[in-house]
């Protein structure tokens, strides 16, 4: 596999995306679209991104801020919906994720993430303003009961 990056092109996405979302999101956005441009790496035409940081809003609430940002990425670049898992014992994500306006699709039982099995909440989110039951006609392993 070739590297594509390119440290002009990053630079421009630093100058397109920075002064709004600051330069961690500028720079996940540019990696973002180079992953989602290479089929061997994605499932669907979808990039992966991933930001660790900080910002604060009035209220403190970086998570929200953070996410704020990339999900209006999301819809700018074309996202019809947002998937996530989350374990069941995780409350306090599985609230946050309620909050941010995801619902809970199905579990998936016996996951494992490294040395413990978990049952997963697939949740879900439109941002195109879909049913479910679309989203469903579309993604068969997300219907309930499946594998």
């Amino acid at each position: 596999m070739q590297n594509r990056w390119s440290e002009q092109d990053a630079a421009r996405a630093v100058d397109a995306y920075g002064p709004q979302w600051g330069e961690a999101v500028a720079l996940r956005t540019y990696a973002s679209r180079l992953l989602g441009s290479e089929p061997a790496l994605v499932l669907h035409g979808g990039g992966n991104a991933s930001v660790k940081g900080a910002w604060r809003t009035v209220a403190g609430g970086e998570a929200r801020a953070i996410y704020g940002a990339l999900e209006e990425w999301m819809r700018r670049g074309g996202a019809r919906w947002l998937r996530l898992n989350v374990a069941t014992g995780n409350l306090r994500a599985g609230r946050f994720w309620e909050r941010m306006g995801y619902s809970e699709a199905r579990r998936r039982d016996g996951v494992t993430i490294g040395r413990q099995v978990n049952t997963m909440r697939v949740m879900l989110k439109s941002v195109a303003g879909e049913s479910l039951a679309d989203y469903l006609a579309r993604v068969p392993r997300d219907r309930p009961g499946s594998p």
